[in-house]
């Protein structure tokens, strides 16, 4: 069981990539943990496992961002805590080639990688109503809500594995678009 009620927290590895926004989407039980890479606390031992989701746009200060903290997670520098996967959101009607090459190997460096494409909708409003989302986007909510379940559960959430992924540590780092 994660703390207070916790089924996930999701921590922006930017200023305004959107953590907020998909705190809120995902209602009852998402915790906006900010910029920091988010750990239980209290007297309980041993601590609880809390369930993460790191968030990003796809602009160049933003892939950098996730890379970096992708890279220190698959390093074992980020610890207590469980990441679940990395939501890439993007900035622009299009993104160009750079950026979705650089937001495909992302999604490859993390447990799971979803995609939030550009929502112009969103740029009228102070926060996006959930019952209006394009299917796709509440596809990945719920997504995210049964891997973050399943990690308060006890249970060990559903996790591709690629070579990628396990050598995501041990290869040089690339610079961003």
């Amino acid at each position: 069981m994660t703390p207070r009620g916790v089924t996930v927290a999701v921590a922006a590895v930017h200023g305004g990539a959107g953590a907020s926004t998909l705190a809120h989407l995902l209602g009852h039980g998402a915790h906006d943990a900010g910029v920091s890479w988010p750990v239980a606390g209290g007297w309980a031992r041993p601590l609880p496992v809390l369930p993460v989701v790191l968030v990003a746009r796809t602009h160049g200060a933003g892939l950098a961002a996730a890379e970096r903290v992708a890279r220190s997670w698959a390093a074992g520098e980020l610890g207590e805590s469980q990441l679940l996967g990395l939501v890439l959101v993007d900035d622009a009607p299009q993104l160009t080639k750079a950026q979705k090459a650089a937001a495909k190997r992302l999604s490859q460096m993390t447990p799971h990688g979803w995609h939030i494409a550009w929502q112009p909708e969103w740029r009228e409003v102070q926060t996006p109503a959930a019952d209006a989302l394009p299917a796709r986007v509440r596809r990945t909510l719920e997504h995210i809500r049964k891997l973050g379940a399943q990690v308060t559960a006890g249970a060990a959430p559903t996790t591709p594995t690629t070579d990628r992924q396990r050598q995501a540590a041990e290869t040089e780092p690339r610079s961003a678009p």
